[in-house]
């Protein structure tokens, strides 16, 4: 009973922090304590270190397998859409969870590179962001004119602000082109 007493206690605690300072509570201040407490790894690539964060969500700009080879495949609706890091094996890849599939896959560091992997919170925070997220599975067409082959089919990327649109050229080349 007394462990009743001390709960309710807590909570009518909690209550009244809640009505005193409500932007203390606010979904964005929630994410940004659990992003600042979140453990970091630090990962080499061939572009440096990327320190990544364990536990929070990020979303991928694009896929790690996207070449020309298998462009089509990605133009069929193959991507990734969230995915939480869980941690490293003993070789240095990451533990990455991906809910959409509810598995666990090992991402070697270029491979994680590769994905543009951006915090889920920049979809709050940037318009850009969240246009890719939401449309990330779309198959877009863009109008190259009609001596450059007129409308062909591509896919968003995200990486570093921007949104590219990635579409097959010629001599089965991928071309990237931005587009904000």
């Amino acid at each position: 009973m007394a462990e009743m007493v001390g709960k309710r206690q807590e909570f009518i605690k909690t209550y009244e922090e809640i009505k005193s300072k409500p932007n203390k509570f606010t979904e964005e201040a929630m994410l940004s304590a659990v992003e600042s407490a979140a453990q970091v790894i630090t990962i080499q690539t061939k572009n440096g270190p990327i320190d990544v964060k364990l536990g929070i969500p990020y979303f991928a700009g694009n896929s790690p397998e996207y070449t020309s080879k298998n462009i089509n495949d990605f133009l069929n609706g193959s991507t990734i859409g969230q995915m939480i890091v869980q941690g490293q094996d003993e070789n240095g890849n990451l533990l990455v969870f991906i809910p959409d599939e509810g598995v666990v896959k090992t991402f070697t560091p270029a491979a994680f590179e590769k994905l543009n992997a951006s915090p889920a919170s920049t979809i709050r925070r940037d318009k850009k962001a969240k246009y890719y997220y939401n449309f990330k599975d779309k198959v877009f067409y863009f109008n190259k004119g009609k001596n450059e082959g007129g409308k062909v089919p591509g896919r968003l990327e995200y990486k570093d602000g921007n949104l590219y649109f990635v579409s097959l050229g010629k001599n089965n080349r991928l071309e990237i082109k931005i587009i904000t």
